[in-house]
């Protein structure tokens, strides 16, 4: 059920929340929904989600063929850590959440900084990185609480 609602994030990515853009800025719900699968499912169905949510969105986005990687890589980490430190709470699910979108944004200004004429790194975190990162963080309690209700 987990990797159709997958696929139907994908789409909803690729078309609504592209509507809902701000400065071509958008939440990145397949990433939020890999970050549920690392809290509520076992660390395999984590990775597998996070390598079928990443290559969905390779395909699916204009940009690099990174996130496949990116995001299994998102899920183990949540995985393996959650188990530490996750306690069922919001505001942990929030400071999650904006962990893996440091990932991603970190993985992301790796792959700008071997461009042969990189854009400056600053730029990037304070229009891209940091933005990208609070309205991640600002749509995951409804992706959460709608993960929540469908799947449980």
């Amino acid at each position: 059920m987990l990797y159709f609602i997958v696929v139907i994030t994908a789409f909803f990515q690729a078309t609504v929340i592209n509507s809902i853009a701000v400065a071509n800025i958008r939440p990145d719900a397949l990433l939020i929904l890999v970050v549920f699968a690392a809290l509520h499912k076992d660390m395999l169905n984590a990775v597998g989600i996070g390598l079928l949510a990443g290559l969905l969105k390779d395909i699916l986005s204009v940009g690099p063929f990174i996130n496949t990687l990116t995001f299994a890589f998102c899920a183990f980490c949540v995985s393996f850590f959650a188990g530490r430190f996750y306690r069922q709470s919001r505001i942990a699910e929030l400071l999650i959440v904006a962990a893996a979108s440091c990932i991603v944004t970190a993985v992301y200004l790796f792959w700008f900084s071997r461009w042969p004429v990189p854009p400056p790194v600053f730029m990037l975190i304070m229009r891209v990185g940091i933005p990208a990162l609070f309205y991640t963080v600002l749509a995951s309690p409804l992706e959460f609480f709608i993960l929540k209700k469908i799947l449980d």
